[in-house]
């Protein structure tokens, strides 16, 4: 039987599915080209997925779990230009 449903709850499936994507995305933070750049963009999808998973607490409030994904959503974005920048400079 399901709970009752939480606001937002679409929007917290689509983070979920981009933050997924992005540590996908993202595996070559150990690779060696590019590694700075990769590095940095980590830093910024742990601090994503660490909001995603805060806000997705049982009994979080619901102003704070509009919060935490907007800050989610935001740590992401920063992530993609350095993803992007560190697969360019991979070597390839």
């Amino acid at each position: 039987m399901r709970g009752p449903r939480r606001p937002g709850g679409g929007r917290a499936l689509a983070t979920a599915l981009a933050v997924a994507g992005a540590a996908v995305g993202l595996s070559a933070c150990s690779s060696q080209g590019g590694q700075g750049l990769a590095q940095q963009a980590c830093v910024h999808v742990n601090r994503s997925v660490d909001d995603y998973l805060r806000s997705v607490r049982a009994g979080t409030a619901a102003t704070t779990v509009a919060q935490l994904q907007k800050e989610a959503d935001q740590q992401l974005r920063a992530a993609l230009p350095l993803a992007a920048q560190a697969n360019s400079d991979d070597g390839s």
